[in-house]
């Protein structure tokens, strides 16, 4: 539980400390990827004992991708089903309350958590999107 409530302050906090202004309507592709640069400039992030951001990505479809590897968990000893079950409702309360995150939610930014293990295999994935808050 602790895990979750740190990894969703620290990712709460990176989106909010990029320099893009909060109050325009929409957001383009091109600052999407210069906020994704600078949170990549900070990077990698140790969040906890178990846990790296290692990359922040931008897809065109106003979608940013927080990469996140596990320090010692394989993937084939935890099932993601149940870590996606324990953090993806933090999260999401975290960037559907938060007036930075709450803003870029609002111009239609989709918030994806990739995870993978210490060999950096794909574990899975979970996005909060803007209907989740609301919009």
């Amino acid at each position: 539980m602790r895990t979750v409530l740190i990894l969703a302050s620290i990712l709460v906090a990176l989106t909010a400390s990029c320099k893009i202004c909060y109050s325009e309507s929409a957001v383009t592709a091109r600052q999407l990827q210069k906020m994704a640069g600078e949170i990549n400039a900070t990077l990698p992030l140790q969040l906890d004992s178990e846990m790296v951001l290692y990359r922040v990505v931008a897809y065109d479809n106003k979608e940013l991708v927080y990469q996140i590897q596990t320090i010692s968990v394989n993937a084939s000893d935890i099932d993601f089903n149940i870590v996606k079950k324990l953090m993806r409702p933090k999260i999401k309360n975290s960037l559907c309350t938060m007036p930075d995150t709450l803003a870029f939610l609002r111009m239609g930014i989709i918030y994806t958590y990739s995870f993978h293990d210490k060999n950096n295999y794909y574990m899975g994935k979970f996005s909060i999107t803007p209907k989740d808050c609301g919009f």
